[in-house]
């Protein structure tokens, strides 16, 4: 899945055009917009989540389950928009970011569309994003420093984890036939919605720091 790089992208090796910068840091600047109301729909979540598993543990009445109900429904299609939005987002940021590699003298190690491709196969989803994310870290460092920020990591772990935890849940939420199952998967929806949001955070950082390192090494190149 190689691509051709935007010939304007370069003025010389270890050098961004004015325009292509402006470019990635708008598209940086959108990403974390989204991804700061997402953290905080995730926050509203988890409470509507433990909202539900103390209301299983009572005796409710069918107008407070049918509350219960349209309040998480609305909440998971505003996530699922979130989600929907965030990706094409991010995946485009990401993209802009990962076409700078070589550029910028770094060492890209798969072709450009798999920035974007990477995201969508089975199993190699799990670990591609995240080794496409390494080339371009490296790429960003003026000193050619290749260490790999822990930050780095503790985002990709918090995304793998949110997401394996919903997961969970919704297979628990649809098989439940017990108020106790019912609440098991209320729980472990809280989980993955409070791990969501630090994942969001990790997120909003890490497109900061990236944005910002390539523009540094673009100037300094």
């Amino acid at each position: 899945m190689n691509e051709p790089v935007d010939p304007s992208a370069t003025a010389s090796a270890g050098q961004l055009s004015p325009a292509t910068l402006q470019t990635l840091r708008s598209r940086a600047r959108w990403v974390q917009i989204v991804l700061v109301v997402v953290a905080l729909v995730d926050l509203i979540a988890v409470g509507s989540d433990l909202a539900e598993y103390r209301l299983l543990g009572t005796d409710y009445t069918i107008e407070e389950a049918d509350a219960n109900d349209l309040r998480q429904f609305v909440v998971g299609v505003v996530q699922v928009s979130l989600l929907v939005l965030t990706a094409v987002l991010f995946i485009l940021w990401f993209k802009r970011a990962y076409d700078h590699v070589e550029p910028l003298g770094g060492n890209r190690r798969y072709g450009t569309g798999w920035a974007i491709g990477a995201w969508f196969v089975p199993i190699l989803n799990l670990w591609r994003p995240k080794q496409i994310a390494n080339d371009i870290w490296r790429a960003g460092d003026e000193r050619g420093d290749s260490s790999i920020s822990p930050w780095l990591t503790l985002w990709w772990a918090a995304f793998l984890i949110s997401n394996w935890a919903s997961q969970i849940a919704g297979r628990r939420s649809l098989t439940g036939d017990t108020v106790e199952e019912l609440q098991t998967a209320a729980a472990i929806y809280a989980f993955a919605d409070g791990i969501d949001v630090i994942a969001a955070v990790l997120a909003i950082w890490v497109v900061w720091a990236i944005t910002r390192r390539q523009a540094s090494s673009a100037v300094s190149g």
